[in-house]
């Protein structure tokens, strides 16, 4: 497991002014090259010590985080000491060739103040480019059995995908109920899926989902499953009420 640290705030560029900023929000490294630059500026009035490590990012498919300490990326410096107003460069290094997959990593970057003993972590998103880029979302959606659907988003692509929309409408006679997914990143080759509860007194025929992601949406439906009707047994005539009686 990790240490505590990195389950601290999630610091992001253009922080409060009695913190620190970090640009780029997200650092890129192309294919032909085996390094990026981020820069961190101490933005308080004292001085600031910033301790780094390279973490491999996975996802699990509930979209939990799964961070490690990277066997094949680096941070250097390791540790900087920077005083007020300060901005210094931090270098990640990443080894081997291009893959067919974007590698995904965090930075962690542990920011602390000498004086008070106060910290926080940045985990900076890091993607190695792959020896080509292409995308292929797919999203489908089932509903197994009465009042639950499940939705899956797959990314098949080479690179990480990030929809800024995903809406799911159940549609019946009266019209259409509807509400959103909270989006996130699937990392490449990663899937994301959503177990959704269907409203107790809805009486759907379909649900659609859509998802927006660029300058595209994906749709997928399927029919809404639905309770039994109650079928009212009406009484069968004997045999011997069938025979005519006699004269």
């Amino acid at each position: 497991m990790l240490p505590a640290l990195f389950l601290a705030s999630l610091l992001r560029a253009g922080a409060p002014a009695d913190g620190v900023s970090v640009t780029p929000e997200i650092v890129e490294i192309s294919a032909d090259q085996a390094w990026a630059d981020l820069t961190v500026r101490n933005l308080g009035a004292e001085p600031r010590e910033v301790r780094t490590a390279a973490l491999s990012w996975d996802q699990e498919e509930s979209g939990a985080v799964v961070l490690a300490p990277a066997d094949d990326a680096w941070v250097f410096p390791a540790r900087a000491l920077l005083s007020p107003d300060e901005a210094r460069r931090f270098r990640l290094s990443v080894a081997g060739a291009a893959s067919d997959r974007e590698r995904a990593y965090r930075v962690a970057l542990r920011v602390s103040e000498p004086g008070s003993g106060a910290e926080v972590t940045a985990l900076v998103p890091a993607f190695v480019a792959p020896a080509r880029r292409f995308e292929a979302p797919a999203v489908e959606v089932g509903c197994p059995e009465l009042g639950r659907c499940r939705v899956v988003l797959a990314n098949r692509g080479s690179v990480r995908i990030r929809p800024s929309r995903i809406l799911v409408a159940a549609r019946s006679r009266a019209g259409a109920a509807a509400w959103e997914l909270p989006p996130w990143w699937v990392l490449a080759g990663g899937t994301r899926s959503w177990d959704v509860p269907l409203p107790k007194a809805s009486d759907a025929r379909e649900v659609v989902v859509t998802v927006t992601l660029g300058g595209q949406e994906l749709r997928a439906a399927c029919p809404a499953p639905r309770a039994a009707r109650a079928v009212r047994a009406e009484p069968r005539a004997s045999l011997a009420d069938a025979t005519p009686s006699g004269p």
